[in-house]
């Protein structure tokens, strides 16, 4: 339970860091350097937040693409 507990904090925090970095007048690169964060582990943690929104409801099929064949 305490594991969970603080992912969920980790997570907050670098929703609040991803949102601040958007609207930094200087940049995100800037905002990083300003805050003392890794400007790799800011996009790591940007993408693995993104990839938790876009996950695909279930019971929805993903879509496919059918092999092209040749005639």
């Amino acid at each position: 339970m305490k594991s969970t507990i603080l992912k969920d904090q980790k997570i907050a925090v670098w929703r609040q860091h991803i949102e601040r970095a958007n609207q930094y007048p200087e940049g995100i690169q800037k905002y990083c350097n300003a805050n003392g964060l890794s400007f790799q582990t800011y996009y790591k943690w940007k993408l693995k937040l993104n990839s938790k929104n876009k996950k695909i409801p279930s019971g929805t099929a993903a879509p496919t693409t059918s092999p092209k064949t040749n005639h």
